[in-house]
């Protein structure tokens, strides 16, 4: 539901570990959008782990439970869910590469952060890989 939704994204405001799923480690993790979230968490010093699973459910993320929140890139049939129904199963938020973004730029802008991001943050190399 939409309360779900907000409730998943007002959460996002106070993490400190957040899990990136992704499906393909080579592909994904050279894509624009994995490599745009893991800046803006290094410029709010959010720790990302990088997840690889092919199918996302509530059990294989409860192994999980020490990060806060999810942002799945992985399974495009669970963003379809996340979007149109109940999340509940899960034990964290789950969000999207979107809300995501939107959230946690939202939160620098709160802080006063400038989002401009380095060229030390540039790429992201095999070794930060959880």
């Amino acid at each position: 539901s939409a309360s779900q939704r907000f409730t998943a994204l007002a959460e996002l405001d106070s993490v400190e570990r957040l899990g990136i799923v992704i499906a393909n480690v080579r592909a994904q993790m050279q894509s624009a959008s994995v490599q745009n979230l893991v800046k803006l968490c290094r410029k709010l010093k959010i720790k990302t782990y990088f997840l690889a699973m092919d199918r996302v459910t509530s059990g294989m993320l409860g192994n999980f439970l020490d990060l806060e929140a999810f942002v799945v890139f992985a399974c495009p049939y669970l963003t379809l869910k996340l979007l149109s129904s109940d999340d509940s199963e899960f034990h964290r938020p789950l969000l999207t590469p979107y809300e995501a973004q939107m959230s946690l730029k939202k939160r620098a802008q709160d802080k006063g952060q400038n989002l401009q991001v380095d060229d030390s943050a540039k790429n992201v190399s095999k070794d930060e890989i959880s």
